[in-house]
C-alpha cells in the first residue's frame, strides 16, 4: 500500500512538473516567435494555429476523450482483442475524418478566406496541419488511457516545443535565411508534429498494442460516434473559448492586432501558473473527499488552495504590472503598445483566481454539464462584446471582451457551487 501511495505521489509530482514545463516552454516559444516574426507574422502564425486547433478537434470526432475511457476499461478487463480493435478502429476513424475535415477547411479558406492573410497559403497549411494534429491528439489519449500521462506529454514538449524552437533559432539566427516568416514557421510546426506522431506510433505499436491477441474491428461507427460526440462537444467549446479572440480580431480588425493580442494574452496567462499547477494536485483529493462525504474537509482544502494561489498569483501580477514595459519588451519593443490590454487581461486573471478552484471542484463531483453551459454562455458573451468593443477600442476592446467573458464563466460556476452544491470556493 505504501508503495502504491508513493507511486501515485511520484506520478502526481511528475505530472505537475510536466505541466510547469509545458507552460514554461510555451512562454519561451511565444517570446521567440513574437520577436522573430513581428506583429504581422506572429499574428498570421497564431491565426493559422487557432484555425488548425479548432478544426483538429472537429476532425478528432471526440475519440481522444472517448478512447481514454474505453481503452482503460478494456485493458482493466484484460479484453485485449477488443482493446486492439478499438485502438485501431479509432485511429482509422480519426484518419478518415481528419482528411475530410482538413480538406473542407482548406477549400473553405481557399474560396472565402481573406486575401489579406493569404487564403491559398492558409488553405494548404490547414490541409497539412489538421490531420497531423488530430492523429497526434488521439495517440496522446491512447497513452493517457494506460496511465502514461507523463510519457504522453513528451512529444508535445520535446518535438512541438523544444526541437521546433531550436530549429527556428538555428534557421533565423545561425543560418540567417532571409524572408523566413510565418508560413515557413507553420510548416516547421507541421514537421515537429510529424516527428511527435512518429514517436507516438512507434511507442504504441511496441508497448501498448497487445501482441498475439488479434483485434475485433469496430464496424458500428454510429455507436462509437454516439459515445464520442459529448467529448467532441466539450473539447470544441473549450477550444473555441481559448481561440475565439484570435478569430474575432482577425475578422474585425487586422492580422497585426492578432499578434499584439496573442502576446498580451499568453503573457497574462503566466499569472495562473501556480493556480493551474495546484489544481492538478488537488483534483484527485477533491474527488476522494467528495465520494467519502467529507464535505467540511473538502471545503477547508478548497479555501486553503484558493487563498494560497491567490496570494502568490497577486504578487506575480503586481510585479508584472509594475514592470509591464520591461516584461513586454521581452517579446520585442514593438509589443509595448499592448501594455494596456496586458493590464486588463492580468486583472481578469487575478479576479478569476480569487474565485477559487471551482472548475476543478465541479469537474470532480460530476457537474461537467454545468461547466459546459457556463463555457457556452461566456463564449456567446465574448462574441457580442467583441463585436461591440473591438471596432471602437481595438486591442483594449478585445482584452475587455475576453476578460468579461472569463469572469462571467467563473462567476456562474462559483454561484452554482455555492447555491446548488453548498461549497464556497472564493478566497473570502
Amino acid at each position: 500500500m505504501m508503495f502504491l501511495k508513493n507511486r501515485l505521489f511520484l506520478n502526481a509530482l511528475g505530472t505537475l512538473f510536466m505541466r510547469v514545463l509545458l507552460l514554461g516552454t510555451g512562454f519561451l516559444t511565444s517570446v521567440v516567435l513574437a520577436r522573430f516574426l513581428g506583429p504581422d507574422g506572429f499574428g498570421l502564425y497564431s491565426y493559422v494555429m487557432a484555425l488548425a486547433t479548432i478544426a483538429s478537434v472537429v476532425a478528432g470526432l471526440g475519440l481522444p476523450g472517448y478512447a481514454i475511457k474505453e481503452l482503460a476499461i478494456f485493458g482493466g478487463r484484460s479484453d485485449f482483442r477488443t482493446f486492439n480493435g478499438f485502438l485501431f478502429s479509432g485511429a482509422l476513424y480519426v484518419t478518415a475524418a481528419s482528411l475530410i475535415v482538413g480538406l473542407l477547411f482548406a477549400l473553405y479558406w481557399h474560396t472565402f478566406g481573406s486575401s489579406a492573410v493569404g487564403a491559398t497559403q492558409i488553405a494548404l497549411m490547414l490541409a497539412i496541419l489538421v490531420p497531423l494534429s488530430a492523429l497526434f491528439q488521439y495517440c496522446e489519449a491512447v497513452l493517457r488511457s494506460q496511465g502514461k500521462t507523463i510519457l504522453s506529454q513528451v512529444p508535445e514538449i520535446l518535438f512541438r516545443r523544444i526541437i521546433f524552437l531550436a530549429t527556428v533559432v538555428i534557421v533565423v539566427v545561425v543560418m540567417e535565411i532571409p524572408h523566413f516568416g510565418a508560413v515557413a514557421t507553420v510548416y516547421l510546426q507541421a514537421l515537429a508534429v510529424t516527428l511527435g506522431l512518429v514517436y507516438f506510433i512507434y511507442y504504441i505499436l511496441r508497448y501498448i498494442v497487445k501482441p498475439n491477441s488479434g483485434f475485433d474491428y469496430v464496424s458500428d461507427y454510429r455507436s462509437v460516434l454516439r459515445g464520442s460526440f459529448p467529448f467532441m462537444a466539450t473539447s470544441l467549446l473549450f477550444a473555441l473559448s481559448d481561440q475565439i479572440g484570435v478569430l474575432l480580431i482577425e475578422s474585425l480588425s487586422t492580422i497585426s492586432m492578432v499578434g499584439y493580442y496573442r502576446v498580451a494574452y499568453r503573457a497574462a496567462e503566466l499569472v495562473v501558473l501556480v493556480a493551474s499547477a495546484a489544481d492538478m494536485v488537488i483534483q484527485p483529493r477533491f474527488a476522494r473527499l467528495y465520494s467519502e462525504g467529507s464535505h467540511s474537509e473538502l471545503q477547508k482544502l478548497m479555501k486553503q488552495s484558493a487563498r494560497i494561489t491567490a496570494v502568490v498569483s497577486m504578487v506575480i501580477a503586481i510585479i508584472m504590472i509594475a514592470f509591464r514595459t520591461e516584461f513586454l519588451s521581452l517579446y520585442g519593443e514593438i509589443y509595448v503598445t499592448a501594455e494596456r490590454a496586458f493590464v486588463v487581461l492580468l486583472i481578469g486573471q487575478i479576479v478569476t483566481v480569487m474565485m477559487g478552484p471551482v472548475v476543478s471542484l465541479l469537474s470532480m463531483i460530476g457537474c461537467q454539464s454545468v461547466i459546459l453551459k457556463a463555457v457556452f454562455a461566456s463564449l456567446v458573451v465574448n462574441v457580442i462584446l467583441s463585436a461591440i468593443l473591438i471596432p471602437q477600442f481595438g486591442l483594449e476592446g478585445a482584452a475587455l471582451a475576453s476578460t468579461g467573458s472569463l469572469i462571467l464563466w467563473k462567476f456562474i460556476l462559483m454561484h452554482y457551487a455555492r447555491v446548488k452544491c453548498g461549497f464556497n470556493s472564493n478566497v473570502f
